[in-house]
């Protein structure tokens, strides 16, 4: 017999199928009240689509690439400062708190505790996911307020 423990399993848990179903059922409710609601009392889908139709080709494909480059890249800036975190968890991560703080009244504080509970779920370590949210969070802020947009 060996002294040397023996490493828990590492099992991930199941997902349960009826639970996604009924968030997902809940998350497009919310985007069609979003859309069907929220928006029209804010402004006008036929003033939206002739502000586009005016557009010239040159400044709708540069706002395409604008948003592509966009996605492309925003998913590098966790993984940048959280060591094992990959790519699509970076995407998945930073695409999921964005809607968030951006979508709920108070959505902000909501947004950072999202970010620490995925990183979690990512297993890393409390004090590396407080240490990546505030770098990501800092760092966001100074290349928000250096770019004159």
């Amino acid at each position: 017999m060996s002294d040397e423990p023996t490493p828990a399993a590492d099992t991930a848990p199941a997902l349960d199928k009826r639970k996604s179903i009924i968030l997902g059922i809940i998350g497009l409710a919310f985007i069609v009240l979003i859309f069907w609601k929220v928006i029209p009392s804010l402004g006008s889908y036929d003033v939206a689509f002739a502000q586009l139709r005016a557009m010239g080709t040159g400044a709708i494909i540069g706002i395409v690439l604008a948003v592509l480059l966009y996605l492309g890249l925003y998913g590098l800036t966790f993984p940048a400062a959280t060591k094992g975190l990959g790519y699509w968890q970076g995407q998945q991560l930073n695409q999921a708190a964005f809607a968030i703080s951006n979508g709920v009244p108070g959505g902000g504080a909501v947004g950072l505790a999202v970010q620490y509970g995925m990183l979690a779920s990512y297993k890393i370590a409390p004090a590396a996911a407080t240490a990546s949210i505030t770098t990501v969070g800092l760092w966001s802020t100074f290349v928000t307020l250096a770019f004159p947009v």
